[in-house]
């Protein structure tokens, strides 16, 4: 499914003033019949069982909660912004990324080498990059 120029109005919620999403997108989102996907998901099952993933899903509802606390803190004039982006990498750039996360690198290292060679087997197979959709989320607050 491909999201283009979407925008949410200004909404009010408990008081706050806030632009839900300002920003102008276009991403294509993963089909989960997409055989890439299918593929590097059965890697990740295969090396992530029991471990608990630290990856977060946006929601507007998370967003929501944020605002709420720093309410709580006092701060006032409350607004958020929500931005997406997407990168291209290649095989070494996404394990590059991997790499950054606690979740990763907490993999002992020869499990960790073997996940990462078994991904980018997947990768490069697949025409050598993979795309990495980012949402990126920035509240702006002031104390009265």
């Amino acid at each position: 499914m491909v999201t283009t120029a979407r925008t949410k109005p200004k909404q009010t919620w408990r008081g706050f003033n806030f632009p839900a999403c300002d920003s102008i997108y276009r991403y294509q989102a993963p089909h989960k019949s997409d055989e890439f996907y299918i593929k590097m998901q059965e890697i990740y099952s295969k090396y992530q069982e029991g471990i608990k993933s630290t990856v977060h899903r946006f929601s507007d509802d998370k967003c929501l909660d944020i605002v709420e606390t720093i309410g709580q803190y006092g701060f006032i004039d409350i607004e958020y912004n929500v931005y997406h982006n997407t990168r291209v990498l290649t095989a070494q750039q996404y394990m590059s990324l991997l790499n950054t996360y606690s979740d990763h690198r907490a993999f002992d290292s020869e499990s960790r080498k073997a996940l990462e060679a078994e991904l980018t087997d997947v990768i490069n197979q697949y025409g050598g990059t993979v795309e990495i959709q980012d949402t990126m989320d920035l509240y702006l607050a002031r104390k009265p």
